[in-house]
């Protein structure tokens, strides 16, 4: 006899009677989009030469975002000023390049989205 067994594999929504809101997953998804357009940023750095300051600054962004993206997705608040201030410091550096070329132009774009979309999840302090 053989018996079907059906299995739920969407993960709960709630925990601990909390719910990810609209604004931290628009924060998640910032934080993937910038994420990807960091690593983009800081290879080309890299291959250009000269802008090491630019490609570190890359790096420790998608660091920041990569464990705010996992800490949101626990409902854990506690790395999201650290990738605002990650994301500001990236985007003012790309910013300074970005005259000479397009991909930090496009990198300084992500970062400063994704900091304000991380600034509108931010718990409000009592």
């Amino acid at each position: 006899m053989m018996m079907l067994v059906m299995v739920n594999l969407t993960p709960p929504k709630e925990i601990n009677e909390m719910t990810i809101t609209k604004e931290t997953q628009t924060c998640i998804e910032a934080c993937a989009s910038c994420v990807e357009t960091c690593h983009v940023c800081a290879k080309e750095c890299d291959e250009m030469g000269g802008m090491e300051e630019c490609s570190r600054l890359c790096q420790r962004c998608i660091e920041a975002c990569e464990q705010n993206s996992a800490h949101l997705a626990k409902l854990d608040f506690s790395n999201v000023a650290s990738c605002i201030v990650a994301c500001e410091n990236c985007a003012t550096e790309c910013e300074m390049k970005a005259e000479g070329m397009e991909m930090c132009k496009l990198c300084a774009e992500d970062c400063r989205t994704c900091a304000e979309a991380c600034r509108l999840t931010e718990p409000t302090k009592v």
